[in-house]
């Protein structure tokens, strides 16, 4: 008898919650380099305006004494992982370069790098140009 009632509220608990994931699908995204507060709002937004994300959830975010920091972000869309890859990699995110790489089926990294910290094509003062 207490299975019988316990299945249903721990159903209905898990999908309030996102307890066992996203019913339907989702992709997982773990972005790093995200350097401040104000860049991971940028790139929430930006998750926001891809095809077919209706919603953008943080689930953890793991700092390290490397510098190597993870954002992890589920997106609740139906969209493939390649076709959101690709729109993420298009979409511009003020202030930064990405590269995104496929986890698997259901997930993506996001490699992120203020565009600052990437050599410039411009000359350095004293260096002669190429004819």
């Amino acid at each position: 008898a207490v299975s019988q009632i316990g299945r249903p509220l721990l159903a209905k608990l898990a999908e309030r919650t996102g307890l066992f994931g996203r019913p339907g699908g989702g992709v997982l995204l773990v972005a790093t380099g995200l350097r401040s507060v104000t860049v991971m709002n940028k790139l929430w937004k930006a998750l926001l305006a891809l095809p077919g994300v209706s919603r953008v959830e943080p689930r953890r975010i793991v700092l390290s004494d490397t510098g190597d920091e993870q954002v992890h972000f589920q997106l609740a869309t139906q969209t493939s992982t390649e076709t959101l890859g690709t729109a993420l990699y298009r979409t511009p995110v003020a202030g930064l370069r990405v590269q995104v790489v496929p986890l698997g089926p259901s997930a993506l990294r996001l490699d992120c790098v203020p565009a600052q910290d990437l050599p410039s094509a411009e000359p350095v003062d004293g260096e002669a140009k190429a004819p």
